[in-house]
């Protein structure tokens, strides 16, 4: 559903309502207070959540953790220029795809966040 509402498809409140539902548990008289959004995806799809829930629970981005881990690996690799700030936030002003092609609309929503698509396979 995340890739299909990248692509500009409608999404099914009623689906998503669905696909939600069993990270809502009410046990004991205690309820699911926090839900992590374990896939880079579901930010973009966090309204809908929000939407649907059955109660208000705070929402765990983990694009923080997924970013720190990229990083990491980056510097190992050469990438990233430890003793250069200029040459690391030039890095992360770029989407970098393992493909040759970069369908159009997910360069719009890169650009919307300040990010250049770069299509150059990474060896």
């Amino acid at each position: 559903m995340a890739e299909a509402y990248l692509h500009g498809d409608v999404i099914c409140e009623a689906e998503i309502k669905q696909e939600i539902q069993s990270c809502f548990v009410s046990l004991n008289n205690k309820k699911t207070d926090i839900i992590v959004l374990g896939c880079t995806h579901y930010p973009f799809l966090l309204n809908h959540f929000r939407k649907n829930a059955p109660w208000p629970v705070d929402w765990l981005d983990s694009a923080e953790g997924v970013a720190n881990r990229i990083k990491k690996i980056l510097q190992e690799s050469g990438c990233l220029n430890k003793n250069n700030s200029q040459n690391e936030n030039a890095c992360f002003d770029r989407a970098y795809f393992t493909g040759t092609e970069i369908p159009k609309t997910t360069q719009r929503v890169l650009q919307a966040f300040g990010l250049s698509p770069v299509a150059e396979p990474l060896k």
